[in-house]
């Protein structure tokens, strides 16, 4: 069980933002703590219900006061590890309640508050009668429920495991008016004129493009696609739905994490038989 244990919390460790977020010295430690105290929690309500079961021969009142005094600790450092990480991932108020990592985050605070809910009232209502009387379904019902909530948790702690983390160069990237660059084609024969709607951190980026021959004259989009790449996020080609074609007018409405590293690639159909390719960046066409 403890190689387990171990295996488990050195996979949480490896993979995900620990490893490819800075700075890596504090979440890598934070995240080896959050998950091994998370494991001590769950794994300790199964010992619970086993010591219920065999009762006043073991001393379950006494027993369960010792081990709700230590328990306190591990809870401690439990919250602790993931108030850190969150204040590193989430590093604003304003992104905690307008990102999909933020809004993700604030379903497992309300799981981790209903877990702290049963724990008090375990070890402040429920312990404390049966020493008086030893009748413990209500405390067995209640450990059950949050043995529950536990794997609720877990469940959106590995949604939130997969979901790209908020970082201060992203906001300072992407918030803001509508922004709009010119990119010429390989060949220079066209241009493309996109322009990229405001957009807060990790949400939905809208984006529409315009294309133009060398003199200005607008070309009719036959087909056109369109992929992402971003390096930090280890995203590469990315296809991203065209929602809309008319003339030489393109929508798109994507949603990606647009990082500070985020660069594009556009086929576009000119003619029956001519393709033009552009690839940029917000701030303009990346030379090859």
């Amino acid at each position: 069980m403890s190689i387990g244990a171990l295996l488990l919390v050195v996979s949480r460790v490896v993979t995900g933002h620990p490893v490819s977020q800075d700075p890596s010295l504090l979440l890598i430690p934070g995240m080896a703590i959050h998950v091994a105290t998370a494991g001590f929690w769950f794994a300790s309500l199964w010992v619970l219900l086993r010591l219920l079961r065999k009762g006043p021969l073991v001393d379950a009142p006494r027993i369960l006061e010792r081990f709700a005094k230590a328990a306190l600790w591990s809870v401690g450092a439990l919250l602790a590890a993931g108030v850190l990480m969150a204040a590193i991932h989430i590093q604003s108020i304003d992104a905690l309640f307008n990102t999909i990592y933020g809004s993700t985050l604030l379903w497992k605070l309300g799981g981790v508050a209903a877990l702290l809910a049963f724990a008090m009232a375990n070890k402040f209502w429920l312990t404390p009668r049966l020493s008086e009387q030893y009748n413990p379904g209500k405390l067995r019902t209640s450990i059950r429920i949050e043995a529950l909530v536990m794997l609720a948790v877990i469940a959106i702690s590995t949604v939130l495991a997969a979901t790209p983390a908020v970082s201060k160069s992203d906001g300072e990237q992407t918030a803001g008016p509508t922004s709009s660059i010119s990119v010429a084609s390989e060949s220079g024969d066209y241009s493309l004129t996109v322009d990229f709607s405001s957009q807060r951190y990790d949400e939905t980026l809208p984006l529409s493009m315009e294309l133009y021959d060398s003199g200005g004259d607008a070309i009719a989009v036959l087909e056109v696609s369109l992929t992402v790449t971003i390096p930090s996020r280890r995203i590469e080609s990315l296809p991203l739905s065209i929602s809309a074609i008319e003339g030489n007018h393109v929508s798109v409405d994507a949603d990606y994490p647009d990082a500070s590293d985020t660069f594009f690639e556009v086929l576009i159909l000119v003619t029956d038989f001519d393709r033009e390719r552009f690839v940029f960046t917000r701030e303009g066409r990346i030379e090859h």
